[in-house]
Parts: C-alpha cells; structure tokens; sequence
C-alpha cells in the first residue's frame, strides 16, 4: 500500500515508483457517471476519464499507483470490492501473450440504513424542514450537520479538487 504522511489522523495515499506495468479494465457497473481519478506522487488527484454507465476503459497503470472513483453528480466514492481505493498488486510478465488484463468491477457502496435515510431525506427535503420531522434530537443534529457536507459515511466524498489529466 502507498501511503504518504499521517495528516491529522488520516492516511495520504500516493503513488509510488514502480517499474512493474499491470494492465487494468476498470468497469463501471453503476447508473452513475464516475470519475476515474489517480493519485499521483505527491497524493493529488489527476483526473483520468469519466465513464458513463456501464461503459469500460482499459488502462495500463503500474503496481503501487492507487486509484478512486467519484460519482459525477454527488461526488461520493464509489469502490471496487468494497475498498474505496484500487491499487493493483501484480504485473504482466513478459513473455505472457497475449497479455491478460484485470477486470476490475467498479460498484456503489453499501450504505447503513441511518445513512441511506439521510441521503433520501438531503435529496427530497430542504435542511430548514428537518425540525419538522418527528425525530430525536441527537438524530436531528447529525442530519443537519451532514446537509451540510456531501460525506454521507465517513471517508466517502473528499473536499479535495479534483485536477484534470
């Protein structure tokens, strides 16, 4: 795994040299626009593509660079085998032909029920209606505090800018 520096508790993942090319599908088995993003060297994300609904997009990256995946609207990480993060782990070999590419599903993650709720309530019912609910009031509180940022579960939309490639 490919981490940068400890900041404040959070692990910075970046890419690191590597000599060893793995040949990648990523496959977006959602209804959802995802934006393909590496991270390079220094832990800023480089845009890669975007791939509509079920569309695919061969990529030859290398072992050690880490990948995510943004829903284009809401911007909530997606994931492949239920990790928010993609980091091929092995190579092709030469020699091997024809060369074998790794198929990797990107999907949308399983969300908690608390969290689900929140979501269809943000999408359906503006933040100065929430007082309206009948609900306790600690509920009431997150609900509010999480209106405010995209993050519906912990570490699943990032603030960060997204860079072009």
């Amino acid at each position: 795994m490919a981490l940068a520096s400890v900041n404040q508790g959070v692990e910075v993942r970046k890419s690191k040299k590597s000599v060893i090319c793995s040949l990648i599908r990523f496959y977006n088995r959602t209804e959802r626009g995802v934006d393909i993003i590496w991270l390079n060297y220094e832990g800023a994300r480089v845009k890669y593509k975007t791939l509509q609904s079920y569309e695919f997009v061969d990529v030859n990256t290398y072992v050690g660079h880490p990948w995510i995946f943004l829903d284009v609207e809401s911007g909530e990480r997606l994931v492949v085998n239920l990790k928010s993060v993609y980091e091929p782990t092995t190579g092709w070999v030469p020699g091997q032909w024809p060369p074998i590419r790794k198929v990797v599903n990107i999907t949308i993650p399983i969300y908690s029920l608390k969290d689900s709720c929140i979501r269809f309530f943000r999408k359906h019912l503006p933040k100065e209606k929430l007082d309206t609910l009948d609900l306790p009031g600690s509920l009431l509180q997150e609900m509010k505090e999480r209106y405010d940022t995209p993050a519906i579960a912990s570490g699943l939309r990032s603030s960060a800018r997204v860079q072009d490639n």
